[in-house]
């Protein structure tokens, strides 16, 4: 009879078990409306609402300078919430010689900007088996450039908030010099080298490049912060359900259509 019952019980939890692993589910939210609220006020306003004023008509900065137009775009201009496709151009100021290109993806405004915006990690061990399983099903990536992919990065540029969105797709702009400039595309796991090349005899150079930006492409991105609920099991000598758990990340799946 005791074995009997043990056995109905077992039945039981395993059947409860598979209903409420049948209980996972994925959500999608709009991770630029959590970033809008969560940053911090004049730092929004900077990245979400500094969109007026002319396209290529470039406001001095607190030293006058401005934003120099070598080549006026044509295409799409940068708005906020954009994909840009960017090449970023190190010229040296001895002798105007090219000395790095550099080709980026990026997302405008980026979020490493934003304070207070939390970043969902994809990697390591905070990410379970079961959500990577989602991710394999749903074949997300982790290169942006074919999307969908998860984003492990949000990249680094020297994309000043009060030019950006006077940029247009085709153009070609110079910088304020001296810029410093630290360069990461989306998903890269280091920053590039942007530094001027040593003097004949070996010394580094206090300098830095001039920094040039050629606008290759803007469009929407369709960026969007997931959420897997799922069912998290204790797996050390009998199989059971401890607790439902949710894990979040951000996916970009390209460009919005």
């Amino acid at each position: 009879m005791i074995g009997l019952r043990a056995a109905a019980s077992l039945a039981t939890l395993t059947l409860a078990a598979t209903l409420l692993a049948g209980c996972s589910r994925v959500a999608e939210r709009d991770p630029w409306t959590e970033a809008r609220e969560a940053a911090r006020s004049e730092v929004a306003d900077f990245w979400f609402d500094d969109v007026a004023g002319g396209a290529e008509v470039f406001r001095p900065d607190r030293d006058g300078r401005v934003v120099r137009v070598i080549r006026s775009g044509t295409g799409e201009r940068i708005t906020p919430r954009s994909l840009v496709r960017v090449e970023v151009i190190g010229v040296d100021p001895a002798d105007g010689a090219v000395v790095h290109r550099h080709e980026l993806l990026l997302l405008v405004p980026p979020f490493g900007t934003l304070p207070g915006y939390a970043f969902a990690s994809v990697f390591g061990p905070e990410l379970s088996e079961e959500s990577r399983a989602v991710l394999e099903r749903r074949g997300v990536g982790t290169d942006p450039a074919h999307p969908p992919a998860v984003v492990t990065h949000w990249g680094l540029a020297p994309l000043p908030w009060d030019g950006i969105y006077r940029m247009r797709a085709g153009g070609e702009y110079e910088l304020p010099h001296p810029t410093m400039a630290s360069l990461r595309g989306l998903n890269e796991p280091a920053e590039r080298p942007f530094s001027l090349p040593p003097r004949a005899d070996g010394t580094a150079r206090g300098e830095v490049p001039i920094v040039r930006l050629a606008v290759l492409s803007a469009c929407a991105a369709d960026l969007r912060r997931v959420e897997h609920t799922d069912l998290e099991w204790n797996r050390d000598f009998i199989a059971y359900p401890r607790r439902f758990r949710t894990q979040t990340w951000h996916e970009i799946h390209g460009c919005a259509r």
